[in-house]
């Protein structure tokens, strides 16, 4: 919910409940759509997963890639910890492409991605509205087979 309330990162608006995580829970960890948690004495401080890219079957071995890593926490190598775990995790996994969608003034996303070959492939003018004002969105790819 902190990056709900204080970043452009997320385009969710509305702080989630619970049972709003439980449900995209559910959602996860079947297919080819994990969950990998980051966390240190029972607290969780990161997230990395794989979500569906489209409902159409032709995209079935295409994911999107959502990161996070708790505001207290960030620059000490947990989404690096997070992002190593999947890329080997998914070694044997039916997936060809991750795609990564980050709004464009989040550079640190951006470098981060940059740091692991993802491939700038496009920017989409103003398809976000956050905070009042209208955002743009970068994707970046990377093809893993």
């Amino acid at each position: 919910n902190y990056e709900i309330l204080n970043s452009t990162s997320t385009f969710d608006v509305d702080i989630k409940t619970l049972e709003d995580r439980i449900i995209w829970f559910n959602n996860h960890n079947k297919d080819n759509n994990p969950i990998f948690i980051y966390e240190e004495d029972n607290e969780v401080l990161g997230y990395l997963s794989l979500s569906k890219y489209s409902d159409r079957v032709g995209f079935d071995k295409t994911v999107e890639l959502s990161i996070y890593i708790d505001h207290n926490y960030r620059g000490k190598q947990i989404g690096k910890k997070l992002m190593d775990y999947m890329f080997n995790y998914i070694k044997d996994k039916d997936i060809h492409t991750i795609v990564s969608v980050i709004t464009s003034e989040n550079i640190n996303s951006i470098n981060f991605h940059k740091k692991y070959n993802f491939i700038y492939s496009g920017t989409l003018k103003e398809v976000g509205y956050k905070f009042n004002r209208y955002l743009d969105v970068d994707n970046y790819i990377k093809i893993v087979k």
